[in-house]
């Protein structure tokens, strides 16, 4: 049964990224539903590869979640909702170099 997980990856922008030289890093910030989180972990990795950026660390891991944890949280709730139509939803938080 597929359910929803949360974790956030601390990234740069690779040479290649269209924000290498603006962007100095970001908080890439995952909702993906999926059956397992090892899988969802995988998702989120690709899903930065597959844009240009590298991880720099894992920096919160792979939760479970649902609706309720985002109530108070309109952009979290957003993603979430997001995530249950489309499977994933990404959320970037960056800093300027």
């Amino acid at each position: 049964m597929a359910k929803t997980y949360f974790l956030i990856f601390r990234a740069i922008p690779a040479e290649d990224n269209e924000h290498y030289g603006l962007v100095k890093g970001a908080l890439a910030h995952f909702w993906i539903v999926d059956t397992q989180p090892a899988s969802a972990l995988f998702r989120a990795e690709n899903y930065l590869a597959k844009y240009k950026w590298e991880i720099v660390e894992l920096e919160q891991d792979v939760v479970e979640t649902k609706a309720e944890h985002f109530v108070e949280r309109d952009i979290g709730l957003e993603h979430y909702n997001e995530a249950q139509v489309h499977g994933i939803s990404v959320a970037f938080a960056s800093w300027v170099a």
